[in-house]
């Protein structure tokens, strides 16, 4: 084995891109399009066997925390035109190229990890091209096919994945369009809608998301069961990684990509912080991610237990990295190396130490289709031969955890022998990264199929006697709806969980509608906490306690486009629907960065018509049907509003006001029924009272 010579940091090749010829006219284009794919392009590698419908793309694509998984793209056919459904037939022939040249190029300029939805575009595309007894061309894809392909992406997938395999179709048809290989151009936009979110925290459908998306009680109990108690290099492993999910919102490929000397200590304040120095998954700047300074303590020693039962491995990879072409042998068994005959006792001591037997040293021989030779009643193998099929069994990346090629073995933290989360012996001469299927593995999310999880290792399961089952990501959601419910602002979640879009938030945000009528009851009295008339204490503190008081207060809560309103609708409905920022019973919290972004929406929006406003009471005052009271009194209302959302934002602004301050203005007033029809008498009296001019024809006005 030699060693890798690309090493990290190294200049990106050239991004080559097709370009199209006028005169060539569409097939022209098409065929030229395709040729150069196959001898230009070297996305996938270049020695890619293009004219095969099965690509091996395992040494060429940059996916993290998978290990040795094999990756392939297999251009066939839905299994809807096939007779059944695991058959593996290739595309049409006048088609294969094309997808083939297409998945090659799109691979080229986006550099995705999955492409599961190009290929489902790509399989229905086909059905819509041959399914009326005859091959359309390329050339001739129009408006009706696009559509009919859409029409079958609905038909055969959930909205989601329906949703992306169309805007991939979407993306197929511009490119036909930009490198002119079609007949007729078009302009089509896909007709399948983006899926509706649940929004509604109070559904049925939100309560299963939830439930789904966050661990239960008895997980988080059993997971620390499990931590205290563990006793194999499995359930340590397993139950430290988990501690170390549970301490920052981490994607579990940004844990398992960390480096030996990834612990980071420092100050905030007169605090001692820590952390871990990480990449993020998603496109965000390397940086150090910090540990809740609850679970501070529990991560530090989550990660010495990691290194204990790492540290083996990492030794056994450095020595790989100083001699790729050899196989590491334990000291005591070093004597081996000389010898060009092996037994299959020699064999175990190679493979397994110490306590490796004969017989599975035989087994593993014949699977691996060692050569055998016989003196009298002994077989042996040669050495050579042993040697050789362990350096290929060794990880496809070597001497890197992956194909991004950012993290060498023996740096790694997070590496151990090959079988140690197997049932077998474990492997004394080969290692391998933990990988993301390992850990859900440990986690129970195939406790159904028959692989224990550390959960069923000490029997414990759920209330209901079902097995305890969480994902890597659980943990993620789990955090962020914490710091959600405790008023962390979005930034800072956005921040902290390593995230380049604040939209992202709300995926993780599973706080229901209790939380945040919690959070309001508790400001109420509280001048830490809130501001304007709810911090307010009641002044019988000596006849109820602040909570009692603030439960009858705060009876009941939902959300509004700006904050909370708190109105009890049981006593009488809204008096000022969708004025909300003029209402007494309506708070505010500060941090929210979707809410806070539509006050100064409102408060631009606001500005400009009071603008208005103003000019319309200067034209209208020379009117004889002017009315005083009714102009001023709308015009006092858009000064009112202006006023507050301006006061609104100003505490928003305000960094003396803590992220979390649950706000009530104190100059919004209550609906009157009563004062306005007095005001509408008054009114009435007042214009009664005014002479009236007579026109001829004798109409007063």
């Amino acid at each position: 084995m030699s060693r890798l010579k690309n090493l990290p940091g190294a200049l990106m090749p050239k991004i080559l891109l097709f370009k199209p010829r006028h005169e060539l006219g569409a097939q022209g284009n098409l065929d030229a399009f395709i040729a150069f794919a196959r001898n230009d392009l070297t996305a996938f590698g270049s020695d890619l066997d293009f004219d095969s419908y099965v690509w091996d793309i395992t040494k060429d694509i940059e996916i993290k925390g998978k290990g040795n998984q094999v990756h392939r793209i297999y251009f066939t056919k839905h299994h809807l035109v096939l007779k059944k459904k695991n058959d593996k037939v290739p595309f049409s022939k006048f088609y294969l190229s094309f997808a083939q040249a297409y998945l090659r190029s799109f691979y080229t300029k986006y550099k995705v990890q999955s492409f599961a939805r190009q290929l489902e575009a790509l399989r229905m595309l086909e059905i819509a091209l041959t399914e009326n007894g005859h091959d359309v061309p390329i050339i001739k894809i129009n408006a009706d096919i696009l559509n009919r392909t859409a029409q079958l992406l609905k038909q055969n997938y959930s909205p989601k994945p329906a949703y992306g395999a169309g805007k991939q179709l979407k993306l197929l048809a511009d490119f036909l369009v930009k490198k002119q290989m079609l007949l007729v151009p078009l302009d089509w936009k896909s007709p399948i809608k983006r899926p509706v979110e649940v929004i509604s925290r109070c559904s049925k459908e939100a309560e299963q998301r939830r439930k789904e998306k966050m661990p239960s009680e008895q997980l988080l109990e059993a997971l620390s069961y499990v931590y205290v108690n563990a006793t194999t290099d499995r359930q340590i492993l397993i139950s430290s990684i988990a501690a170390l999910l549970c301490s920052a919102p981490d994607r579990i490929n940004e844990v398992l990509i960390l480096h030996k000397n990834c612990e980071v200590d420092g100050f905030e304040g007169d605090q001692d912080v820590y952390g871990h120095s990480w990449r993020p998954a998603k496109g965000a700047k390397p940086m150090v991610k910090w540990k809740i300074n609850t679970m501070i303590d529990t991560a530090k020693e989550a990660i010495e237990n990691i290194r204990q039962i790492t540290d083996p491995a990492r030794q056994v990879a450095e020595w790989y990295y100083d001699h790729p072409d050899k196989i590491y042998l334990l000291p005591e068994f070093e004597y081996l190396r000389n010898k060009e005959k092996l037994t299959f006792k020699d064999v175990a001591h190679i493979l397994w130490g110490k306590d490796g037997r004969a017989g599975s040293a035989r087994d593993w021989c014949v699977s691996q289709k060692i050569a055998r030779s016989k003196v009298g009643n002994q077989f042996y193998v040669c050495f050579a031969d042993v040697e050789k099929h362990i350096l290929e069994m060794m990880l496809v990346h070597f001497p890197y955890v992956d194909n991004t090629k950012l993290l060498l073995m023996h740096e790694a933290m997070m590496l151990c022998f090959k079988g140690t989360f197997g049932k077998r012996a474990k492997y004394v001469c080969l290692v391998e990264p933990i990988t993301i299927g390992q850990v859900n593995d440990g986690l129970g999310i195939r406790s159904k199929h028959g692989k224990k999880s550390i959960f069923d290792e000490f029997d414990l399961k759920e209330l209901d006697g079902s097995p305890l089952v969480a994902t890597t990501h659980t943990f993620r959601h789990y955090l962020n709806t914490v710091a959600k419910t405790c008023g962390v602002g979005e930034l800072r979640i956005a921040k902290w969980s390593g995230r380049k879009n604040l939209r992202q938030n709300a995926d993780y945000d599973h706080s229901l509608r209790e939380d945040e009528l919690a959070k309001i009851r508790n400001a109420v009295g509280n001048l830490d906490k809130a501001m304007g008339p709810i911090a307010a204490a009641p002044k019988k503190k000596n006849l109820i306690t602040r909570s009692e008081f603030s439960e009858l207060e705060i009876a009941t809560a939902h959300t509004t486009a700006i904050g909370y309103c708190v109105r009890n609708f049981v006593m009488s409905p809204c008096t000022k629907f969708m004025d909300c920022i003029n209402c007494n019973e309506h708070v505010c919290i500060k941090g929210d960065i979707e809410k806070t972004a539509r006050i100064r929406q409102q408060l631009q929006e606001a500005e400009g018509m009071l603008q208005l406003a103003i000019k319309e009471v200067e034209y209208r005052k020379g009117s004889p049907t002017y009315c005083n009271d009714k102009i001023d009194r709308w015009l006092d209302h858009h000064s009112q509003t202006v006023m507050l959302l301006t006061k609104l934002v100003e505490i928003m602004d305000d960094p003396n006001v803590p992220l979390g301050t649950v706000i009530q203005l104190s100059d919004a007033k209550p609906a009157s029924r009563i004062e306005q029809a007095t005001n509408e008498k008054k009114a009435l009296e007042e214009s009664e009272k005014k002479p009236r001019r007579v026109l001829k024809r004798g109409l007063a006005l």
